[in-house]
């Protein structure tokens, strides 16, 4: 009797720690997960938001550069001796225009690649972090079941002492 309780007290005992250990582990994996989750939907939102503003700026530059062309456009109808005057503005027009749109195009693939290169180091950080933890899971795994079979080992050792001592 004594001996089945020394087995079996240790046994349950390493099973509540296993258990124990088990939600531990896997609170810390879904924290992590969720983690991950936050920073790319905090990206994206940041990556939409500046995209927008962009497109917008772009669009009413296009709108208010269409106006300009079109009145000069007109004035050069109107008026047949500026015509040499006007095409030197509108090229001007036209060179600024593409200035900012080149510049506009260039902000947004910065700031993609950039978001881009953000992301990629944050998830390499967790996906890192996350195999750490594995590595360490697997350790105490491993010691826990060495100390489960020392336990089983020393039980049948001291049980077949003791049944060798109290036989003789």
């Amino acid at each position: 009797m004594v001996f089945t309780l020394a087995i079996i007290f240790p046994v349950i005992a390493l099973v509540i720690i296993l258990v124990i250990y088990f939600v531990m582990i896997k609170v810390i994996k879904l924290v992590i997960t969720i983690g991950i989750i936050l920073v790319i939907i905090k990206v994206n939102t940041i990556v939409i938001n500046m995209v927008t503003t962009l497109v917008i700026t772009l669009l009413l530059t296009l709108v208010i550069s269409l106006a300009i062309i079109q009145a000069i456009i007109l004035v050069i109808i109107l008026v047949i001796v500026l015509v040499s005057i006007m095409v030197i503005i509108l090229v001007i027009v036209l060179v600024i225009i593409l200035v900012i749109i080149l510049v506009t195009i260039l902000a947004v693939v910065l700031v993609i690649i950039l978001v881009i290169i953000l992301v990629i180091v944050l998830v390499t950080i967790l996906v890192i972090i996350l195999v750490i933890i594995l590595v360490i899971e697997l350790v105490i795994i491993l010691v826990i079941i060495l100390v489960i079979v020392l336990v089983i080992v020393l039980v049948i050792i001291l049980s077949s002492y003791w049944s060798s001592y109290w036989s003789s």
